[in-house]
């Protein structure tokens, strides 16, 4: 991949190493999505990720690339990253383990970009209806086609140029597109089976900051997480987001 390219392309995480964030979203109210969770590092946001069960955390792998051997915090049940409510909770990381397919720091484009997460002691997920395990498609069962509207949220930048952090939870209504149309932005994209493109219709969008978070699509009287937040361009918004193909990641997820 070309200097060039690299420069309009970016992973979606904060500059711990990388982010993004919501663009053009709206405030999302507490406990709408009680599985998102902001990870941490020396008490500042620079991914999100999702609550598996109890003991586990996913996120995508560029967050950790090179980095797996820090201590983490993650914070649970919180929509205003400055102002906890009583009910949150942290908990710090025991382990991080990348899909053993994502051997470089920019192995993003390839797909493969997620991650699991194991805590140093357990969420106790039956304190407050804001901390809640997420539920995910069953390996190969995809959920999601293209025209479905989704959401995608976190605490990611809030302006095109990915300069700007958000102390306070967004979201983001994209619509999935196809593989074919997705690869006329990112050409690896058009065969990727780990990987699930939405957005570009507008300009609402992830960015900087909102890398590991999840991609929701409605299911039922609730929502199904059918991606993770890995890479688009910069500035952010109007181009579609690529995102970890959970349907098809099920079966490193399990293993955890």
């Amino acid at each position: 991949i070309s200097a060039g390219i690299l420069l309009s392309i970016i992973a979606l995480a904060s500059s711990a190493p990388y982010d993004w964030r919501i663009i053009e979203g709206k405030l999302v109210a507490h406990g709408t999505y009680p599985s998102i969770v902001s990870l941490q590092y020396n008490g500042r946001h620079f991914c999100g990720g999702t609550i598996v069960n109890k003991n586990t955390i996913v996120s995508a792998a560029h967050c950790f690339y090179g980095r797996t051997f820090y201590t983490y915090t993650v914070v649970a049940g919180v929509s205003q990253l400055s102002r906890k409510p009583s009910t949150s909770q942290t908990r710090s990381t025991s382990r991080v383990i990348l899909h053993p397919s994502y051997t470089s720091q920019y192995a993003y484009i390839y797909g493969n970009d997620i991650a699991i997460l194991k805590l140093s002691s357990p969420l106790n997920l039956d304190a407050d209806a804001s901390i809640k395990a997420q539920s995910f498609p069953s390996l190969g069962v995809e959920p999601s086609s293209p025209g479905d509207k989704c959401f995608v949220a976190g605490w990611g930048s809030v302006t095109p140029s990915g300069s700007t952090p958000s102390d306070r939870l967004y979201e983001a209504g994209i619509t999935v597109i196809s593989n074919d149309d997705c690869s006329k932005v990112f050409a690896r994209t058009k065969d990727n089976k780990t990987q699930v493109c939405a957005g570009g219709q507008t300009k609402e969008s992830a960015c900087r900051g909102d890398s590991g978070g999840p991609l929701y699509c409605k299911s039922g009287n609730g929502f199904i997480q059918v991606g993770v937040v890995s890479y688009g361009k910069v500035p952010c918004g109007g181009a579609p987001a690529v995102f970890a193909r959970v349907s098809n990641l099920r079966s490193f997820m399990d293993k955890y």
